[in-house]
C-alpha cells in the first residue's frame, strides 16, 4: 500500500470510529495505526497492553521517547512524520481528549481493573464482617458448655424451649463480643493479630458496631427473661457486664484480667442450668468449674505467642509483664491441675466409664502438654501445641459428659 493510500484509509477509519490511539509503535509497522483506530477503545487498550509487554523486552535505544518510541519526531515508526501529523490534526484533537479520559490510571493493568461489587457480594462481605465482629467461633465455644449444662440439668428436652435457650445465649454472647471490639477498636488497629477486624478496616463503622452490639444483647436478654427464667437472664446480663465493662478495661491495667475474663467465660454454664430448671444445679456448677479453670492453660499460651502484639497495644497480660514466660507457664500448670480436679466432679455425681475413661486419657495428655509448656527451651513451640489440644480436651470432656448422660437416662 502506498503512503497516499495509507493516509486516505486512516482518515476514513478515523471518521468512522474517532478513537485515535496515542501509543506509539516501535516496530515500524504503519498498519498498526489502522488496526488500532478501527476497533473500539477496549480493543485498542488490549493491543496496547500486548504491545507494552513486547516493548519491555526491547532494549532502549539512545534518545528514544518512552511514549512515542525511538523516533521522537514521528509516530508509529514513520520517519517522515506524516502519520503523526494526521494524528495530531485538528480533526482528531477532540477524539484524543476523549481517549485521554478513558486511559487507565498509571501503574494499573487495564485488563485487571476490579469489577464493581454486586449486591450479593456486598451483602456477603457485610455478613462476614458481622461474623468477625461477634467473634462467632469464641461465642460458639461459650455456648457449648451452656448447652451441656442445660441438657445435664433436666430430662425435659423440649425442642422449642432448647432453641429459645440457644438463641438467647448466642445473642447475648454476640452482643458482649461486639461491645468488646467496639471498646478496643483503637488498640485492635495497633495489633497485627486484630488489625484486620471490621472496625479497624472500616468495613463496619463504630456506630454501626455499637448498634449491633446493643441489638444482639437486647434480643438475647429479652428471650431469656421472657421465655425461660429470670435467673438465666440475670446470668446473661452478668456475663455481658463482666466481659465488657470489667474484663475489657482491666486488660490495660493488671494481669489478673485473665481470671476475671475466665469467670465471664464460664458463667454461660450456670446460665444453661438456670434456663433448664430455674435454679443452679450440681451439674451446672460442675461444668462451670471445669470451664473456669480450663481457660487459664488455654489462654496463657495464646498470650505468650502474641506477647509482642499485646505489649505494643498496651495490654498487661501476664506474658507481657513477665517476659521470661515463667509465671504464665507456672500459672497454666496450677490451673491445669485444678481443671483435672474439676473434671472429676461429674464422677461424684454419677458419671460412668463412658465419661471417665476418655476424660482420664485426655486429662493425662493435657497435663503433659502443660508441662511441656513449662520447659523454657521448648516454650515457643509448645505454646501452639498446648493451645490446640486444650480445645480438643474441652470437646472430649463435654461430649463424654453428654454421651454418658444420654446412655444413663435411657
Amino acid at each position: 500500500m502506498s503512503e497516499r493510500a495509507l493516509l486516505k484509509t486512516t482518515r476514513a477509519l478515523s471518521a468512522r470510529w474517532p478513537h485515535p490511539v496515542r501509543y506509539r509503535n516501535t516496530t515500524g509497522a504503519k498498519h498498526w495505526t489502522i488496526f488500532a483506530m478501527y476497533f473500539p477503545p477496549v480493543d485498542a487498550r488490549i493491543a496496547h497492553h500486548d504491545h507494552a509487554q513486547r516493548q519491555m523486552q526491547i532494549p532502549d535505544k539512545p534518545g528514544a521517547d518512552p511514549v512515542r518510541g525511538p523516533f521522537p519526531e514521528a509516530g508509529h515508526g514513520a520517519p517522515d512524520g506524516r502519520v503523526l501529523r494526521h494524528m495530531n490534526g485538528p480533526e482528531t484533537r477532540d477524539a484524543q481528549t476523549q481517549t485521554q479520559t478513558m486511559e487507565p490510571a498509571p501503574g494499573t493493568d487495564p485488563l485487571q481493573q476490579p469489577r464493581p461489587a454486586t449486591r450479593a457480594s456486598s451483602a456477603w462481605q457485610v455478613l462476614k464482617a458481622v461474623f468477625v465482629l461477634v467473634k462467632a467461633p469464641l461465642t460458639l465455644m461459650a455456648a457449648f458448655p451452656a448447652a451441656t449444662a442445660y441438657l445435664l440439668s433436666t430430662a425435659d428436652h423440649s425442642a422449642g424451649r432448647f432453641l429459645l435457650f440457644l438463641l438467647g445465649t448466642l445473642f447475648s454472647a454476640f452482643g458482649s463480643a461486639a461491645f468488646n471490639q467496639w471498646s478496643e477498636r483503637t488498640r485492635d488497629a495497633e495489633m497485627d493479630r486484630t488489625r484486620g477486624r471490621p472496625i479497624p478496616t472500616k468495613v463496619i463503622s463504630p456506630g454501626s458496631a455499637l448498634a449491633l452490639a446493643s441489638l444482639f444483647s437486647a434480643s438475647g436478654l429479652t428471650i431469656l427473661f421472657a421465655f425461660l427464667s429470670s435467673l438465666a437472664g440475670i446470668f446473661a446480663l452478668a456475663t455481658i457486664v463482666l466481659y465488657w465493662l470489667v474484663y475489657t478495661p482491666m486488660k490495660h491495667r493488671t494481669p489478673w484480667c485473665t481470671e476475671v475474663g475466665a469467670i465471664a467465660g464460664a458463667l454461660p454454664a450456670l446460665l444453661g442450668a438456670a434456663a433448664a430448671t430455674g435454679t443452679v444445679t450440681p451439674a451446672g456448677w460442675s461444668v462451670f468449674a471445669i470451664v473456669l479453670f480450663w481457660q487459664m492453660p488455654h489462654f496463657h499460651p495464646i498470650a505468650w505467642r502474641y506477647r509482642r502484639d499485646y505489649g505494643r497495644a498496651g495490654f498487661r497480660m501476664l506474658a507481657v509483664v513477665d517476659g521470661t514466660g515463667r509465671q504464665a507457664a507456672n500459672r497454666s500448670l496450677f490451673y491445669a491441675i485444678l481443671t483435672l480436679a474439676a473434671s472429676a466432679t461429674p464422677i461424684l455425681l454419677g458419671a460412668g466409664p463412658v465419661y471417665w475413661l476418655p476424660a482420664t486419657a485426655a486429662g493425662a495428655y493435657f497435663l503433659f502438654r502443660v508441662i511441656e509448656f513449662c520447659d523454657v527451651r521448648r516454650r515457643d513451640e509448645a505454646a501452639g501445641r498446648l493451645f490446640r489440644f486444650s480445645l480438643v480436651y474441652l470437646t472430649v470432656i463435654l461430649c463424654s459428659l453428654l454421651l454418658d448422660h444420654g446412655l444413663r437416662i435411657h
